[in-house]
């Protein structure tokens, strides 16, 4: 019996190698159990079950049988963790990854002040939808970060590669996650679809400096790539300022030609004897601008624009860029004297206001004899209102035409002085019948 056994298995051998012997052979398939079984979630968990209020990863950990990467998945339903409202709309996660038990996802911040409950259903696949059969509740805290409006001073290429931000006052970054930071800005059409341009990749280089967010990316910007209505967008909490308050979104267009923006003086207070203030001219590119062509500068009484009475400065270009030497009297007034560096580029004079500050202009004061600096002075005023009549050109008394429109009664009174700090000096607005208006205050 034994001898038998051994010549049938050694038959099975020598067909098994005649076979191989021969080119031809045979599989044996086996076959995966997962894919034999009904696709089904019995269960879910994620962790982790809460979030703060920044949002962040989870990872929900499905159990159940015949699960693969391919047949399961997950949708989210979030509410008010009081009062069960659907907030949906405002928090989107993303599923990053699903493997064959597991998938991972990214959770925004939460930009409202309440607790969010987010539901994760899970479950198999059936087309393009989920049949829920099992689901979990991760809590996202609620925000408690103060958002306040970031005032722009400017934004503008400042490179063939570059886009720099300005705002009014030092920022930091709002994470210390710089992917985090980075996701939260590019740049996009201001008008229309709202296309993105570019977002802001690992390659390329995020950097702040004093009131500056400076966007280098790796690429160069091509030929048409920034039109005219490109902006940067700056998504909520990716700032902070030095009070530890976080921006609101910032979308602001950008600017790509060379431009003159800003003058800054040396000096901005004189004593009584007057004296020299160096203003340097500052902008977009504005090392490119043939200033001998496009450029006229002239000094004048604070409040006046015609290059015909004032006097004409000469600028010139320098390593900090193009500067004037200006030189104003003494002043032998009992008031404080003010004088307006006014510049012109291409033939149009340059507004240094903003949405930010529109009261912001290169102004020159010079004190009476004896004035303490730390005083508030008042030099002079001028006014203007929306609908006025034209018909003088007076920026101390104006006449404005009323009609049912909205706005048509704004007026805009500017101060100019020393020390004007909004909340020490008062302005009330009272018409001849006793009636007091509301003043707002943006002070310079």
């Amino acid at each position: 019996m034994k001898n038998n056994r051994w010549k049938k298995a050694l038959s099975v051998a020598l067909v098994c190698c005649m076979l191989a012997g021969t080119g031809q052979g045979f599989t044996v398939h086996a076959q995966d159990e997962a894919a034999q079984e009904e696709a089904v979630v019995t269960a879910v968990k994620a962790t982790p079950d809460t979030l703060p209020e920044d949002g962040g990863t989870i990872t929900v950990k499905a159990t159940g049988t015949g699960l693969t990467s391919e047949n399961w998945g997950v949708e989210f339903d979030a509410t008010l963790k009081e009062g069960g409202m659907s907030v949906s709309n405002k928090i989107q996660p993303t599923v990053k990854e699903v493997k064959k038990d597991t998938a991972i996802i990214e959770v925004p911040e939460n930009p409202m002040r309440n607790d969010i409950d987010l539901k994760i259903k899970a479950g198999v696949k059936n087309g393009e939808t989920i049949e829920e059969q099992a689901e979990t509740t991760v809590l996202l805290e609620k925000k408690t970060r103060d958002m306040v409006e970031f005032p722009v001073e400017q934004i503008a290429q400042t490179g063939s590669n570059a886009i720099t931000a300005t705002f009014k006052e030092d920022i930091q970054f709002g994470y210390a996650d710089m992917e985090r930071v980075k996701s939260k800005i590019y740049i996009a059409k201001m008008h229309g679809t709202f296309e993105k341009i570019r977002t802001v990749s690992d390659e390329d280089e995020v950097i702040i400096e004093g009131n500056q967010l400076i966007v280098r990316f790796k690429e160069d910007f091509t030929k048409n790539e920034l039109g005219v209505d490109s902006g940067l967008y700056v998504g909520a909490g990716a700032l902070k300022n030095d009070d530890n308050k976080y921006n609101k979104e910032v979308s602001w267009s950008i600017t790509t030609k060379p431009t003159i923006s800003q003058i800054d003086l040396s000096k901005e207070v004189l004593d009584y004897q007057g004296g020299t203030v160096t203003a340097t001219l500052k902008g977009v590119r504005v090392d490119e601008i043939d200033i001998e062509k496009d450029v006229e500068a002239y000094l004048t009484g604070a409040g006046e624009t015609d290059a015909a009475v004032g006097t004409t400065l000469d600028v010139v270009k320098t390593e900090n860029g193009p500067q004037m030497t200006v030189t104003v009297p003494e002043n032998t007034t009992d008031n404080t004297m003010a004088y307006a560096i006014n510049v012109k580029y291409k033939g149009m004079l340059v507004y240094e206001g903003n949405s930010g500050n529109p009261a912001k202009k290169a102004i020159i004061s010079v004190l009476a004899k004896g004035t303490d600096p730390a005083k508030q002075t008042l030099a002079t005023m001028t006014i203007t209102g929306n609908n006025k009549d034209n018909t003088g050109d007076s920026n101390k008394d104006i006449t404005v035409k009323v009609s049912p429109q909205v706005g048509e009664l704004k007026t805009v009174l500017r101060l100019y002085g020393t020390n004007l700090d909004s909340k020490i000096v008062k302005v009330r607005a009272i018409d001849e019948n006793g009636i007091i208006f509301p003043v707002y205050d943006i002070p310079e």
